[in-house]
């Protein structure tokens, strides 16, 4: 996964999924009790652990996003065509405008 910032102007975070037991220290403050919690670990170009939490609030527009015929085509498309292979390799591409 990559994670652009405007914080970080050019800077591209490049980072994994990480099971909270993998991760070596954590984040000095906590998550939400009852949120949802995804943990990763930066690679590059620093070495972060992080904690991202989305609440029962956020649902509504995290479904929609994964519910996209687009996302969905592109699960489908990754899963059959080269399924668990790492991609971090490949340099970011430029955002286009949101939807």
């Amino acid at each position: 996964m990559q994670a652009g910032s405007t914080g970080l102007g050019k800077t591209v975070l490049v980072m994994k999924l990480a099971q909270k037991s993998e991760l070596t220290r954590l984040p000095p403050t906590s998550p939400p009790q009852g949120a949802l919690v995804l943990y990763c670990k930066t690679t590059q170009p620093v070495t972060w652990n992080i904690w991202i939490s989305v609440d029962s609030e956020e649902l509504p527009t995290l479904l929609a996003q994964l519910l996209k015929p687009k996302l969905l085509w592109f699960v489908l498309k990754s899963l059959i065509s080269s399924p668990f292979k790492s991609k971090q390799d490949l340099p970011a591409k430029k955002l286009e405008k949101a939807e």
